[in-house]
């Protein structure tokens, strides 16, 4: 980038989201052209998350932030708790702890596939009202 311009002596400040700012004064004499090449530190981190199988939804602390595989990108320092959802299959969690710069890891290799309900056991029906015995009656006269 050219900036031109600048008065002797100000200061200037290179801002970009997810990097340190840096502030630097210029000293330079008229007429002068001074280049610059400047070193941001990264202040955000990542989380790339994949599962088997694919398709899971991500929950960032409990909100969505879509399916995997994907990468949460510009994430501020801290702790994430991050669950898998998916259809068929057990809730997976884990914690993940970003760092500037750094992108972790997470890989649920394996979903489990949810236990399904047993069907209800084949019992014979219980009779309410069991049928009267027929009486035999003879016609002898």
């Amino acid at each position: 980038m050219e900036i031109s311009g600048v008065d002797i002596g100000k200061k200037i400040e290179v801002k970009k989201d997810c990097f340190e700012t840096k502030t630097i004064e210029v000293v330079i004499n008229s007429n002068q052209q001074l280049k610059l090449n400047l070193k941001l530190k990264p202040s955000c981190g990542a989380i790339s998350v994949t599962s088997n199988p694919a398709g899971a939804d991500i929950l960032m602390n409990e909100k969505l932030m879509g399916v995997t595989p994907a990468e949460l990108a510009e994430l501020k320092d801290g702790t994430y708790t991050i669950s898998l959802k998916k259809d068929g299959y057990e809730e997976w969690k884990d914690i993940a702890t970003v760092k500037a710069g750094k992108t972790v890891l997470i890989k649920a290799d394996r979903l489990k596939p949810a236990v399904m309900a047993k069907p209800p056991s084949q019992q014979p029906l219980t009779e309410i009202n069991p049928p009267v015995a027929a009486q035999k009656t003879s016609d002898f006269s």
